[in-house]
């Protein structure tokens, strides 16, 4: 890839990679110090950075620092991490190499024959996915969970509110939770379902691919230690951090940030592969069982509905397949990549091509573009033994350059804004490795990988920069939350038969605010032919608001004019020291024909809807403690209510003869009525409610 900033300085880097070994440059006191008690590790870093020319501009304004040593020897460290790394490559000196090369890279023709990949349908729930379906969720025993959340979210200028620091992509709010805490509900409602299924309690393990940028690392980890690990065993929640890489400025430079200290970002999560098994995280999931991966990427929430999750690994045990790629219809004016297969003589795999590279692929193959093309998701299934093997030939898969990375710079002993250069690489192009031998046609069972089409309301909308009043509003928080509204609406009408105001365009979200609010616990599902079967004939009324923050529902006939909220403090299952063990001690709602009339009405401000901080006038509202129940049957809820059901309580709502509600509350020491799961092969699952 050749990024047009760079292409009149192509012959400059050329210029200064061969003159860079033979230039001679006289060591400054504060290295030569430095040297007397250097590893050889350190040494071998130095000396790098000698041969490339780099050590002038980093030493430049040393003698202002209280303890130059000390911030030397920091610097030095980092960089020592980083030759090690990126060894299979060269080292610091291949790193900057292969930027160079990468930058000077004349795309000639290609022997590879690119098509439109062979793929398994989603879209239509057959008898086949339903089987798939269920193999997945009985394999999660198997199976771990990487959740790659380092990265710098520059563009969605995320801010603490109190101090004004930066912040990373994963504490985003959307709807009220941070998107690191909607990847954990996911998790926790796919293995609730597994409880649901099996009797079985299960854990399954995440590893969390942060960095140091934005301080993401130390900001996860509070995180989670201030969630108490989501509810999870603390143990089975591991953190690796993505290696930083150095900027390269458009003279060939090391872009220091200040006096001994170059400028770094993170080197893209193509690293993620061979950060696993350096780490040993990886081997030792290995060694404890597990088999498969599923991979997902922070920024885009729609992952985790309805059977993704389940399909994708459950297709990749079931046939044995190395990797995965998840893919939906791609949408224009989106920075995507394309799912693609790819073909030499007899040989064949899958592969992405980043939409960076989609200018020339338009001049050289044009009928990629005639029809509907695969959007890259970034959501992966990975075997990791065949991962393993992988990375011993390729351990760095999909280098690229991002060569419009805007960072603070030292340069001439002032501070300003320059555009740099650094080597990416791309978790998906590990495929590239996964190579068989293919004959026409080409069908999935032939390749070592395989790609899930997708309905693009179900598994694609991401956050990836700050929404701007009347500028482009693709891929902001606030376009990913009319996806989100749309979606639900599909939920709403297809599943759960309900009766909804008419629907809104993307202008009419933004001017007004939805015409209605629905909002749920991933763990009423997640499939939602099981939400369909919870949740019954909901009418919404103009203006009016729906949450359900539960898992167990028998609701049949709702009518809702105002806002109606139940919180359950027990989802699923009771806390421990452990972790939540999933059981039948749950919070739990029984309405039948029920109405809400109050004058509560849905918000028209954007900010506050993904905040969660909607101002509500009043409302209806049932918070149901540890185990307890809400019941109520034939009966009107009008104005304010707000309602808390104790633990080990059954609240019996009935209306008195002025129309109030009467609540009756009786001792409920084991539930007063269950859902029991019968899942016929190659079916959709039935709720048995007794």
């Amino acid at each position: 890839m050749i990024n047009r900033f760079f292409t009149c300085f192509s012959l400059l880097l050329c210029s200064l990679l061969l003159t860079s070994c033979s230039s001679s440059q006289k060591e400054p006191k504060v290295i030569t110090t430095f040297l007397e008690d250097a590893t050889p590790e350190q040494k071998q870093v130095l000396n790098a950075l000698k041969s490339m020319n780099q050590l002038g501009n980093f030493v430049e304004g040393e003698r202002r620092l209280a303890n130059p040593q000390r911030r030397l020897m920091n610097s030095i460290n980092q960089l020592v991490a980083i030759n090690q790394f990126y060894a299979p490559i060269g080292g610091l000196e291949g790193y900057n190499n292969t930027v160079f090369s990468l930058l000077n890279k004349k795309n000639g023709p290609s022997n590879a024959v690119i098509t439109s990949p062979p793929f398994l349908d989603l879209r239509t729930k057959t008898a086949n996915v339903w089987k798939i379906c269920k193999t997945g969720c009985l394999s999660q025993p198997k199976s771990f969970e990487l959740y790659v959340v380092g990265g710098a979210g520059d563009r969605l200028n995320l801010l603490d509110k109190t101090t004004g620091n930066p912040l990373p992509a994963a504490k985003l709010l959307f709807l009220g939770k941070s998107l690191l805490e909607r990847l954990f509900q996911d998790l926790e409602a796919r293995e609730y379902w597994y409880y649901k299924t099996t009797g079985k309690q299960l854990h399954i393990p995440i590893v969390l691919m942060t960095s140091v940028e934005k301080n993401n690392d130390a900001e996860i980890e509070k995180m989670c230690r201030d969630s108490n690990w989501f509810g999870r065993p603390q143990g089975s929640i591991v953190r690796m951090i993505q290696p930083q890489v150095p900027l390269i400025d458009k003279q060939g430079r090391w872009v220091v940030s200040s006096p001994l200290e170059f400028a770094m970002k993170p080197g893209g999560h193509g690293v993620v592969w061979k950060l696993g098994f350096d780490t040993g995280v990886f081997p030792q999931l290995m060694q404890s069982g597990i088999e498969y991966s599923l991979v997902r990427q922070i920024n885009n929430p729609f992952v985790g509905l309805d059977n993704a999750s389940f399909t994708m690994l459950g297709f990749g045990a079931l046939n044995d397949k190395s990797f995965g790629i998840a893919t939906c219809p791609q949408r224009p004016g989106f920075a995507e990549g394309m799912i693609v297969l790819k073909r030499e003589e007899d040989k064949g795999c899958i592969s992405n091509i980043e939409y960076t590279e989609f200018e020339t692929l338009k001049k050289e193959k044009p009928e990629l573009f005639k029809g509907e093309s695969l959007a890259n998701v970034n959501f992966l299934f990975a075997k990791l033994s065949d991962i393993k093997q992988a990375i011993e030939i390729d351990p760095i898969p999909g280098m690229l350059v991002n060569a419009k990375t805007e960072v603070d710079a030292l340069v001439e002993g002032k501070q300003e804004k320059v555009v740099a250069a650094r080597l990416e690489s791309t978790m998906q192009n590990i495929s590239d490795d996964f190579t068989s031998q293919v004959h026409e046609p080409v069908t999935i069972e032939q390749l070592k990988s395989f790609v899930e089409l997708f309905g693009r309301d179900k598994i694609m909308s991401t956050a990836k920069r700050a929404y701007v009043a009347e500028k482009v509003v693709n891929e902001t928080p606030v376009s990913c939350l009319y996806d989100w509204h749309q979606t639900n609406r599909n939920l709403l009408l297809n599943y759960v038969k309900a009766t909804l105001p008419s629907q809104e365009s993307l202008e009419q979200f933004i001017k007004s605010g939805p015409s209605y609010y629905f909002d749920y616990s991933p763990a009423l599902g997640p499939l939602w032919e099981v939400i369909g079967q919870k949740v019954k004939n909901v009418t919404f009324k103009p203006g009016s608001e729906l949450v359900l923050n539960i898992a167990e529902a028998a609701i049949d006939g709702l009518t809702i004019q105002g806002s109606f909220i139940i919180d359950a403090d027990w989802i699923t299952g009771e806390p421990s020291e452990n972790g939540i063990q999933y059981s039948d001690s749950v919070g739990r709602a029984y309405l039948k024909n029920v109405n809400i009339k109050n004058v509560s009405t849905t918000s028209s401000d954007m900010e506050a809807i993904l905040e969660g901080n909607q101002i509500r006038e009043g409302g209806c509202r049932i918070h149901l403690r540890g185990s307890s129940e809400v019941f109520a049957e034939n009966v009107t809820i009008s104005g304010d209510f707000n309602l808390e059901v104790p633990n080990g309580i059954k609240a019996i709502l009935k209306n008195g003869p002025k129309g109030e509600v009467v609540v009756d509350m009786q001792p409920s020491p084991s539930p007063s009525w269950q859902t029991k799961v019968d899942w016929p092969e190659g079916q959709a699952p039935i709720l048995i409610f007794k």
